[in-house]
């Protein structure tokens, strides 16, 4: 036992281990995007199983999305608490039980009540993965580190909308929900096995109770700070069409209005999040050479604001000028990445 756990330190030791705690974390943030995307390409199949108009898709899936953001200030404090290890391995198996509930349901609250039960969970995805990285990696690479982390999530929606489309169609959504949430539970017990909150010969004064001062106090040093606020709607408001379009309405906005399967309509779909894969790190890559954020952040507004206004506004578009747009829409976004660094 004392060899094993010798080994274990020596490992942990090594320069590629912050990779792989960052990387099994960011796998988790990973599979969110596929539970959160998933409604959005089986809307019919979803609509008729529970006998659901628009409206009442929309609630539905909305659940996991209202779950998620009433968990965030509560996540930030627990995660400061008690370090990210056991919060991500918990939530990651909360995250996995609410795809299997999902999956099984046969009524529409108990559909209901395994998307709020997954929000819960993935709640914790990206603020753990962007904890560890603030133990695991000098705070010069942070821009980096979380351009890659909001890379990991658009990577999952990229599957999600593209390859796991076709999955869709030939296992249907039940099925393909029993798969996420299997994945989701080898990564709890990945991270269970081989994660830790930080190098051994660290210490983490928010871990030690002795000096740390009380979560209240801490909650409202944060919300007294006029910049808190100031990039927490900046995140918010630039992010919000892309939650709204490329999360959810987008396939079934191309799917009625150009005429092109739900298949089809994913793939363009899909371009979001590539360019976003790419974005992600290159922003954050960019503003740590800088050593500025705030450039990246009124470039990445401006440009999605002229990009995603093309595509709504302007009628008739070319498949091939639309998908590059949303590329372009994707790569265009990743300001949102640069502000959580900030």
């Amino acid at each position: 036992m004392i060899s094993v756990m010798r080994s274990a330190t020596k490992f942990e030791k090594t320069s590629i281990y912050p990779w792989i705690v960052w990387a099994l974390a960011a796998g988790f943030f990973f599979a969110e995007y596929l539970v959160r995307l998933e409604p959005s390409i089986t809307k019919q199949q979803l609509m008729q199983t529970f006998h659901l108009n628009a409206a009442g898709f929309g609630t539905l899936s909305a659940f996991f999305t209202l779950s998620y953001v009433a968990m965030q200030i509560p996540v930030g404090t627990l995660v400061d608490k008690y370090g990210a290890h056991k919060l991500l391995v918990l939530n990651a198996l909360a995250c996995a039980i609410g795809c299997f509930i999902f999956a099984s349901a046969t009524t529409l609250w108990f559909a209901k009540t395994g998307r709020l039960l997954s929000g819960i969970g993935a709640a914790f995805a990206f603020v753990g993965t962007m904890r560890l990285a603030t133990q695991w990696f000098p705070p010069h690479k942070i821009g980096l580190i979380a351009g890659m982390t909001q890379a990991a999530g658009m990577l999952g929606a990229t599957v999600g909308e593209g390859p796991f489309a076709l999955i869709v169609e030939s296992m249907g959504w039940r099925q393909t929900m029993w798969l996420i949430g299997g994945i989701i539970l080898a990564l709890a017990i990945l991270i269970l096995l081989v994660v830790r909150d930080k190098p051994a010969h660290t210490s983490d004064s928010l871990n030690d109770g002795s000096n740390s001062p009380r979560l209240t106090e801490c909650l409202i040093t944060v919300l007294r700070n006029p910049q808190s606020w100031y990039n927490g709607l900046f995140v918010g408001l630039l992010y919000a069409p892309t939650a709204a379009f490329a999360e959810l309405w987008g396939v079934p906005f191309l799917a009625e209005t150009y005429h092109i399967s739900n298949t089809i309509a994913a793939s363009g779909i899909s371009a979001i999040f590539l360019g976003w894969t790419i974005g992600g790190p290159l922003a954050g890559w960019l503003s740590d050479q800088q050593k500025k954020r705030k450039p990246i952040m009124l470039t990445s507004a401006l440009a999605s604001l002229c990009i995603m206004s093309a595509v709504i506004y302007i009628p008739h578009l070319p498949i091939s000028v639309l998908y590059t747009l949303f590329f372009l829409y994707g790569l265009a976004n990743t300001g949102v990445a640069t502000s959580y660094a900030l």
